[in-house]
C-alpha cells in the first residue's frame, strides 16, 4: 500500500520536474506604468508573445510607438516599458566608454560625457553629446586612431604571450613574440619585443631552426 502511494505521488510530481528542467515556466501579468498591452490575462504560458503601446506623451521603451514583449522561462524579455517622449535612448557608439551615468534612457536636456575605448578617436572635437527631446545633439563615431595598430602579424612557430588579442593596439604598445622549443630568432633568441608605432608594428621576427 505504501508503495502504491509513493507511485501516485512520483506520477503527479514528476510532471513538475520536467516543467523545471525544460525552464518553461509562466509569467504573470507585466506591470505597465503609462501603457497598456494585449492581451490581459492572470498568466502567461511560455513562449507568449503580448503587444504594447504607451499613453500620450510617452513612448515603448523600443523603438516604433507599439512594442512586443515575450514570456520567456518566466520573465519578460525586454520587459515592457514606457518612457516620455522626449527621452534619449542610450547612444550605439561602438568602442565607446560612456561617463556621468550609464543608464538605459536620459531625460532631456542630459549630457553625457563620452571617451573612446583604447586605440580609438573620436570623429569630432567635442565629446560630449546632449538630449533635445528625444534626439541627442551630434553622431559621435569611435573610429581607429591613425597611430594605432591593427593585431599583430601571425608569425611561423611562434606565440605571443601576456596579451589579450585585440581588433586594434594603441600607439606605443609592446608585445613578446616568443619562438617554440628549438627555434629562435635572427638574433639567436628565443624572444622578441615588437612596439606600436605610427600605425606600424616595428620588424617582427623570423623563428627557425
Amino acid at each position: 500500500m505504501w508503495l502504491r502511494g509513493l507511485g501516485l505521488v512520483l506520477l503527479v510530481w514528476s510532471p513538475g520536474v520536467l516543467h523545471a528542467i525544460h525552464g518553461e515556466g509562466p509569467c504573470t501579468t507585466p506591470s505597465l506604468k503609462d501603457g497598456y498591452f494585449v492581451p490581459v490575462q492572470d498568466s502567461y504560458s511560455h513562449g507568449t508573445l503580448i503587444q504594447y503601446s504607451c499613453d500620450t506623451g510617452y513612448k515603448p521603451a523600443a523603438e516604433g510607438w507599439w512594442a512586443t514583449s515575450q514570456c520567456e522561462n518566466g520573465v519578460w524579455s525586454d520587459g515592457p516599458q514606457c518612457v516620455v517622449v522626449t527621452a534619449c535612448p542610450r547612444p550605439a557608439i561602438p568602442n565607446a566608454i560612456f561617463y556621468h551615468n550609464s543608464k538605459h534612457w536620459y531625460e532631456n536636456g542630459s549630457i553625457i560625457h563620452i571617451i573612446c575605448a583604447e586605440g580609438y578617436s573620436l570623429n569630432n572635437q567635442s565629446n560630449t553629446v546632449s538630449c533635445a527631446n528625444g534626439t541627442w545633439s551630434l553622431e559621435l563615431v569611435c573610429q581607429k586612431h591613425p597611430h594605432a595598430c591593427d593585431p599583430p602579424t601571425n608569425v611561423s612557430n611562434a606565440v605571443i604571450i601576456h596579451q589579450k588579442y585585440k581588433e586594434v593596439f594603441r600607439e606605443l604598445s609592446e608585445v613578446d613574440y616568443h619562438c617554440k622549443d628549438g627555434f629562435f630568432t635572427q638574433d639567436k633568441k628565443s624572444k622578441k619585443s615588437v612596439k606600436c608605432e605610427a600605425g606600424r608594428w616595428s620588424e617582427v621576427p623570423n623563428c627557425s631552426k
